[in-house]
């Protein structure tokens, strides 16, 4: 079982905040849909504020090395701007 219950606090803090303009990107597993099904209501008081995706696939005892050269790249972008920010760094390494 996927427990998303920090990630909910933090969702539900930046709501409290009414941020404004920003792009949050969730760095943890979650469960599919998560995205939209849950994280997006929570920032349901942020206007112009988009939720995307980019979880980091790094084997425990490696991470320095699984962080920078990881196996796959997965991006689930908010808007087509974070995926262009998101992605630049892995373009130098995959081509």
């Amino acid at each position: 079982m996927n427990d998303c219950s920090k990630l909910g606090r933090v969702l539900t803090a930046l709501n409290t905040m009414q941020l404004s303009d920003k792009h949050v990107i969730i760095g943890c597993t979650v469960l599919p849909g998560y995205n939209q099904s849950i994280g997006q209501h929570l920032l349901r008081g942020c206007s112009s504020t988009s939720l995307s995706y980019s979880p980091e696939f790094i084997q425990q005892g490696d991470i320095v090395h699984g962080f920078l050269n990881p196996d796959m790249v997965l991006i689930g972008e908010g808007c087509k701007e974070v995926k262009k920010v998101v992605s630049a760094p892995y373009h130098s390494t995959f081509g």
